[in-house]
């Protein structure tokens, strides 16, 4: 079965006991599965740095003087990266690791070229990790638990096996690095999720 957003719906609405849909526009869920499902994958793909939805890319400044109050050289646009939710690190193009600040949709920096590695906005599903796919459809099935079950004790029990998903996932996609460079967010996030 292809993964998409229905399918996505799909598993989220079967949590709460619903009607499948076969698109987003069939009621009376589908309207509401639209509204939720942006929202629904965004927060988790800001959760944690899922592997899949990492991407490095290499940017120059705007060309745009930066005020000396800043301290930094040079300014680029966040909107230069694909769909950046949340940078995770920048580097010089040499890989030298360099201070940085993002404030707003900017980035500032000293180097006028860096690679940026980022969390991106993946709003393909079949290219999510079937763990990603799972904590997705939980979170979505939590956010329009009380409008389709009427049900804050639903609601409730669906973020307790969000929560307890979320953390198996991480612990998971933490011991999915093997690169020196990557340890240090990686052996973070594992220790902290084994906590």
């Amino acid at each position: 079965m292809a993964m998409d957003k229905v399918t996505v719906c799909n598993m989220a609405l079967a949590q709460l006991g619903a009607s499948p849909i076969s698109a987003m526009t069939d009621e009376p869920h589908g309207p509401l599965c639209d509204l939720f499902y942006d929202g629904a994958r965004r927060g988790v793909l800001l959760e944690d740095a899922w592997r899949c939805a990492i991407l490095r890319e290499k940017i120059e400044d705007d060309g745009t003087s930066v005020p000396d109050d800043r301290g930094f050289e040079y300014r680029f646009k966040l909107s230069d990266l694909t769909k950046c939710l949340q940078i995770l690190d920048v580097t010089g193009t040499d890989g030298t690791s360099i201070r940085w600040l993002r404030e707003g949709e900017y980035l500032y920096a000293d180097y006028d070229t860096l690679v940026v590695r980022h969390v991106t906005d993946l709003d393909d599903e079949a290219k999510w990790h079937p763990l990603l796919v799972e904590v997705v459809s939980l979170r979505l099935a939590a956010a329009i638990a009380v409008r389709v079950k009427a049900s804050m004790t639903a609601k409730a029990q669906l973020m307790q096996e969000y929560e307890a998903l979320l953390l198996r996932a991480r612990q998971i996609n933490a011991i999915e690095v093997n690169d020196p460079n990557d340890m240090e967010e990686g052996g973070s996030e594992w220790i902290d999720s084994r906590s």
